[in-house]
């Protein structure tokens, strides 16, 4: 066991002897020092030699104790004791680094440990005490350390039961997991075609990589599809994803492949018989993609059906749509009547146009079972017509809600056609989304936000007892808890309405709903109104909203999409003091770091409605940036340190 930097080695004898070696004037490598330990040494680290130096400082000596000690390489007081971190479990490697840190350097001493935990402390240059000692768990393996160069300077790759690697961006230590296999051992790698490349060993092959994409915080995989996804939904039992994919202004595909025969045979080409690959689609000498498709003009409509098995990237099942039908909702409903058994109803449109305004010849709701004979595959049932599109669908209780046009009704399966049991005009617009929680149903409408409704099963009624003060253009949502909304509009508002408290409990001490029901003949909207606990303006259409978690085991966020690609997150605080302390970091660099265009920020956040019980992140991470002065002043108005407020940052 051995730790060497450019011009010094200390190497460990036998057990607990340390031996330190160091490169003379003349080249010579000469013994310098010698010591025995007390304990078992399981791991050693030396600092790298600073710029005109002629040794590093400090070496760092892990122990079987689980005690981890720096030791000084000065010839004053060589191999002697400066300081000594307690580690909850044995170290199994060691690395020192020096990295960027508040406008200088600064030296961190890393450690991976058996437990799969990454550790890593501050050193400081002249005294070698160790302080703000961090921890992250890495994986389920014992975590392995070694020096890369990442974007021209040094940088740690921590190996565990995923790789992981440790590197300075735009002044903040980032800490990012590898899209690669799980490697066994690494080391930094140089030539002319790979200037910073990784050699590793995974399993019993040898591995040459380099790392791209560093700022990107998602690992994506992109699987082709046949036309634009739409909507798409989760098989219970088997985890497949179900979609509904369309395009206007483009020919179904087996009219489109007619037209591309009658194009060939038309310039004296031979019909081109080309494989359909794994994905269902048929690869094509000309690519869509660079070369373009035939055009119909608009109204004209292509779409189908897709089960996909996302891990594999592979299409188990593809159903193309005729007769210009669109595919516009999806859900999984187990009916009651059926004892249960779960069936796939897609909502589709014919003929649909946007102008003069949304409307539609006719819209059907089909019924698919997915199995037949053993063999994943669409099955139609039944086709049921409407008057108007379909907009959203929803199970509820052995039933199902569907919003057609601005009317909710309830269906339940016959044996040729969906069955009305009940229905509801009380909605302004169109339906576009329907969720159930618990006994409540809440509808969303395209242009008025979001309405509970409850269902009176003994008077076959339903009723809207609840509904958002501010008309609002939603575009996605989803449920925080029964009686909390998050979603975003497509004017790049993301909020949150919740059910108040008194409202939630007069429905429970009246179930019927009989006092909401008949009192409220004459009154505009529903007699009770949602309350908004947040709102904040993100700038840009959103597309999705939902409840997630991002690492196993973390804590439950709100995460939305946008439809210029942006992925972005809210997390809650969990106490007090950080609600505090980053409010008041925030109101401190919208003084300190003003925007480029000389925008209020408050302002820009409350574009549309104020801006309500939301920390911008985004401002917030612009603490490294500002100078060293302002960083100070901000930490002295926050009674702490430069350091301890990049550390609630990270």
């Amino acid at each position: 066991m051995a730790a060497v930097n450019e011009r010094q080695v200390v190497a460990v004898i036998g057990v607990n002897e340390l031996i330190y070696f160091e490169l003379d004037t003349a080249g010579q490598v000469v013994e310098i020092e010698k010591r025995e330990l007390e304990h078992q040494v399981v791991a050693v680290g030396i600092a790298p030699v600073p710029g005109g130096r002629q040794r590093a400082r400090f070496l760092a000596v892990a122990d079987s104790e689980n005690k981890m000690r720096i030791y000084s390489l000065q010839p004053t007081d060589c191999l002697q004791s400066l300081s000594m971190l307690v580690l909850p479990s044995r170290v199994v490697s060691l690395r020192i680094l020096e990295m960027a840190s508040l406008g200088g350097t600064a030296l961190y001493v890393n450690m991976g440990t058996t437990n799969g935990v990454f550790f890593r402390a501050t050193l400081d240059k002249v005294t070698g005490q160790m302080t703000d000692n961090r921890a992250r768990f890495l994986g389920s393996r014992p975590v392995k350390l070694f020096n890369v160069t990442v974007n021209g300077s040094e940088g740690i790759l921590a190996l565990s039961s995923r790789s992981w690697l440790c590197y300075n961006f735009q002044n903040r230590f980032r800490m990012m997991p590898l899209s690669y296999v799980p490697l066994e051992f690494a080391s930094s790698f140089h030539s002319e075609q790979c200037p910073e490349g990784i050699v590793s060993i995974a399993g019993d092959s040898l591995r040459i990589f380099t790392t791209e994409q560093l700022g990107d915080m998602f690992n994506q995989t992109q699987i082709p599809l046949r036309y634009t996804p739409r909507k798409m939904t989760i098989h219970p039992s088997t985890q497949n994803l179900i979609l509904i994919e369309a395009d206007n202004d483009t020919y179904p595909y087996a009219e489109k492949q007619k037209l591309i025969e009658m194009f060939r045979k038309a310039d004296g080409e031979d019909p081109i018989r080309v494989e359909p690959t794994d994905g269902g689609e048929e690869e094509d000498a000309m690519p869509e993609s660079v070369f373009g498709v035939p055009r119909p003009g608009s109204g004209k409509w292509a779409s189908c059906l897709r089960i996909l098995d996302a891990p594999r990237g592979k299409t188990l099942d593809l159903l193309e749509l005729d007769n210009n039908e669109m595919a516009v909702s999806i859900c999984m409903c187990a009916f009651q009547n059926k004892q249960g058994e779960l069936y796939l109803c897609v909502g589709t449109v014919k003929d649909l146009v946007f102008e003069p305004r949304r409307m539609c010849t006719e819209g059907y709701v089909h019924v698919y079972r997915l199995y037949e004979n053993g063999v994943t595959k669409f099955s139609l049932v039944h086709k049921t017509p409407v008057q108007d599109i379909p907009g959203a669908l929803c199970e509820y209780n052995g039933r199902l809600l569907v919003g057609v046009g601005p009317i909710l009704r309830i269906y339940d399966l016959g044996k040729k056609k969906l069955l009305r049991k009940c229905e509801s005009k009380k909605f302004p617009n169109h339906i576009v989304s329907i969720w159930m929680s618990e006994d409540k149903i809440i509808v969303g409408d395209m242009q008025q936000s979001y309405h509970f409704v409850k269902y009176n099963r003994p008077d076959n009624v339903l009723y809207v007892f609840a509904d958002d003060c501010i008309p609002r253009w939603i575009t996605s949502g989803s449920l925080l808890d029964p009686t909390t909304i998050a979603a975003g509009d497509k004017f790049g508002n993301v909020f949150v309405l919740r059910l108040p408290d008194k409202v939630n409990q007069q429905l429970e001490e009246d179930p019927t709903g009989g006092t909401i029901q008949w009192n409220t003949k004459d009154i505009a909207g529903a007699p009770y109104k949602l309350d908004m606990l947040i709102n904040f303006y993100v700038g840009e259409t959103i597309t999705k909203v939902v409840k997630t978690t991002i690492t196993p085991g973390g804590n439950d966020v709100i995460l939305y999409c946008t439809i210029f690609g942006t992925i972005g997150a809210f997390l809650p605080f969990s106490s007090r003091e950080d609600i505090d302390f980053f409010t008041n970091l925030e109101m401190h660099l919208r003084t300190e770091f003003k925007p480029l265009c000389g925008r209020e920020h408050l302002s820009f956040r409350s574009y549309y409605a104020p801006c309500r019980n939301v920390v911008d992140g985004d401002l917030c991470e612009q603490y490294p940036n500002i100078t060293s002065d302002q960083q100070k002043k901000i930490a002295d108005a926050l009674e702490r340190n430069p350091g301890e407020v990049l550390k609630k940052l990270e």
